[in-house]
């Protein structure tokens, strides 16, 4: 069974977090690049999830407060990764809903309601429709010539 679980100790975290985002999001970064991204995100405004089974990780994601206003918020999916060999079995989507599930109760928990939701991703990324079947979207936008390959950045938005 997948286990979706929020980092609780960062730093422990961190080798697992950085080998998946090294494998899959950004294989030209070095190790060192990719962790002093990861640590530039501070909590509780970006917080990391894990996708595990026995005791293995097959996928983390990060959600991140982009606006706070008047007791709402609105939440970025800053990333999502699944190791390549675990795609397309169920983990990315149980790692997105359920991750948003837990964002969403740990700032009901402090007084603040997520409105909604959105993420960016290159329109060329096959992950794309991914996003849209699970995600639903309310709305879509292309930003298009985003790239120097002249690909665009289409932006998925999900009132909650």
């Amino acid at each position: 069974m997948i286990e979706v679980r929020r980092t609780k100790d960062f730093e422990k975290d961190l080798p697992l977090l950085r080998k998946i985002c090294n494998e899959e999001l950004y294989p030209d970064f070095s190790q060192r690049e990719v962790e002093e991204f990861l640590k530039d995100s501070a909590f509780p405004y970006t917080q990391f999830f894990l996708a595990c089974h026995a005791n293995r990780v097959l996928g983390f994601c990060s959600w991140s407060v982009e606006d706070m206003e008047d007791g709402e918020i609105i939440l970025k999916l800053s990333f999502l990764a699944v190791a390549g060999k675990c795609q397309k079995n169920g983990v990315g989507k149980k790692l997105l809903l359920d991750s948003l599930d837990d964002v969403r109760e740990f700032w009901a928990a402090r007084g603040k309601r997520a409105r909604s939701v959105f993420l960016n991703v290159k329109e060329t990324n096959e992950a794309l429709e991914f996003y849209r079947k699970v995600l639903e979207p309310d709305q879509e936008t292309l930003f298009k010539g985003a790239w120097r390959d002249g690909s665009g950045i289409v932006t998925l938005f999900k009132k909650l």
